[in-house]
C-alpha cells in the first residue's frame, strides 16, 4: 500500500520553563498515541518517546496529582496554541489566495508570490 494522511496533528512547541525545553509532537497514524522529541539547552541530547494515549493521559494525571503542572495554567496555554496556529493558518491562506487570484490584466496569478510562500 502507498498513502499519504493529511489530516494529522503535529506541532512545535519551543523554549517552556527554566531549561528552555522545546519539543516536536506528532500523531502516530492511527490516532493512538504520539511520537514526541525532546531537547533542551541543559542537554544537547534530544530524546524521543513514543506514549499511547492511555499513557500520555496517565502521564498527565500523575502530574497533576502531584503538582508538578497547573492544569489550568496548561489549559491557557494550549488554547493560545490552538487559536495563534489557527490565526497563522487563516493569514498563509490569505497570502495564499491573493497571489494566486488572476492580475486584472493577464488573468494570471502571481507565480513569484505563490513561490515564496
Amino acid at each position: 500500500m502507498r498513502d499519504i494522511k493529511f489530516d494529522t496533528i503535529s506541532g512545535i512547541i519551543e523554549d517552556i520553563g527554566l531549561t528552555r525545553t522545546s519539543l516536536h509532537f506528532s500523531e502516530w497514524w492511527g490516532r493512538e498515541g504520539m511520537d514526541i522529541n525532546l531537547y533542551n539547552e541543559i542537554d544537547d541530547d534530544a530524546r524521543t518517546i513514543s506514549l499511547s494515549r492511555d499513557e500520555l493521559h496517565a502521564i498527565a494525571v500523575a502530574a497533576v496529582s502531584c503538582n508538578y503542572i497547573d492544569f489550568e495554567s496548561v489549559k491557557i496555554e494550549s488554547e493560545s496554541i490552538i487559536e495563534e496556529s489557527k490565526k497563522r493558518k487563516e493569514e498563509l491562506n490569505k497570502k495564499y489566495m491573493d497571489a494566486a487570484m488572476g492580475d486584472s490584466i493577464t488573468g494570471l496569478g502571481n507565480l513569484n508570490a505563490l513561490s515564496n510562500l
